[in-house]
This record gives structure tokens, C-alpha cells and sequence, in this order.
């Protein structure tokens, strides 16, 4: 068993078939349970790309599949990109995907990782 699913166990004891649709699809995604800080995206509950940073990757998407943004039957849709050093480095690495994907009209964001105020730590 992947260690994702392993930090999954709680959702996945609940029971029923979106515990066992969880299952199965967190065991075909093995590359998400290598990942552990980072930036993560997935196609959302309403259809749009969600991207996020985490320190937690693992723990961060169970949040995302207890509040219903990420469903279970979605979770193959999830990418992870390591980033190490720390929130800042992954907080920039977000906002420069966020703007790769058009930026946050485009997705289920609503703000930029990197506000104005701290336009700066992008270079600009």
C-alpha cells in the first residue's frame, strides 16, 4: 500500500465506494506518495485546475478531499512537483504555475499564491 494511501486511511475507513474509488485510484497514482513538499494541481469538484502548495503534500489533499474540492474519483488527476526550501520558494513556484495556466480566472484559485505586495520575490 502507497504511503498516500497509508496518510489517507482515516477517508478511507470510512467506507463505501468513494473510499474504495479513492483506493484504487491512489494506488494507480504511486508518483503522488513520493512527493511530500511541493507544489500539487488536480482537476476540482466544478471541472477547473487547482493549484496549491503544501509542505504536506499528502496531508493537504486529504483536506482538499474532506471539504469536496478534490473528489475521490478525480484523484488521478493530481500532479505533484517537489520544491524544497521552504514555503516562499513553494509559494513562488505556485504562482508561476498559476500564471503558466493563465492565472486565476482560469482556475478554481481565487487569489494568486503571490499578492502584490510581494511582487518582488518573482523578480519584477
Amino acid at each position: 500500500m502507497t504511503a498516500l494511501v497509508n496518510r489517507l486511511a482515516p477517508l478511507l475507513e470510512s467506507g463505501g465506494s468513494a473510499g474504495c474509488e479513492l483506493a484504487e485510484n491512489a494506488a494507480a497514482n504511486e508518483a503522488v506518495s513520493l512527493v511530500e513538499e511541493g507544489i500539487y494541481e488536480f482537476t476540482s469538484s466544478d471541472t477547473l485546475t487547482y493549484v496549491g502548495q503544501s509542505g504536506d503534500i499528502p496531508a493537504r489533499l486529504y483536506e482538499h478531499l474532506i471539504s469536496g474540492k478534490l473528489l475521490p474519483g478525480d484523484f488521478y488527476s493530481v500532479q505533484t512537483t517537489e520544491v524544497l526550501g521552504g514555503r516562499i520558494p513553494r509559494e513562488i513556484a505556485e504562482q508561476l504555475r498559476i500564471e503558466q495556466l493563465g492565472g486565476v480566472g482560469n482556475l478554481r484559485n481565487v487569489r494568486n499564491a503571490i499578492g502584490v505586495a510581494r511582487q518582488y520575490l518573482l523578480g519584477r
